[in-house]
């Protein structure tokens, strides 16, 4: 990752690995929690270490988060309230690129669960 950092959260998606959120620390033990996003692109002919990008970030802090994909997007969960029910959904841009290039698909934010006040974890099945 270009921003070295913990407790993040991360996910495969579309041939990549997308990172999200997470502390960093600093040289004096200062740790900070982020809305950073960044996306893995594995090795090829033309990158043979693979890439990371970053992209835009989220609305709010993910730290400890959970990160899934559910019907070709990504959804971003938790918050700096540690383990609120915050959600944001990572969206196409419009029109949608014709490449899997994420670099123009944003954050948009969406109600929290009203039946849930906090979370631990996230999954699909």
């Amino acid at each position: 990752m270009r921003v070295p950092r913990y407790f993040h959260a991360a996910v495969a998606f579309k041939g990549k690995i997308i990172v999200a959120g997470g502390n960093t620390a600093d040289g004096d033990d200062n740790h900070n929690r982020q809305r950073i996003v960044e996306v893995f692109s594995p090795p090829d002919a033309e990158r043979p270490l693979g890439e990371w990008t970053r992209v835009v970030d989220l609305h709010r802090i993910c730290w400890p988060g959970a990160l899934l994909v559910y019907k070709d997007r990504v959804y971003a969960m938790g918050d700096k309230e540690v383990y609120s029910n915050m959600i944001e959904e990572f969206i196409p841009g419009d029109p949608p690129a014709a490449t899997e290039d994420l670099s123009s698909w944003s954050w948009t934010e969406l109600e929290p669960l009203s039946d849930l006040s906090t979370f631990y974890g996230a999954v699909v099945i």
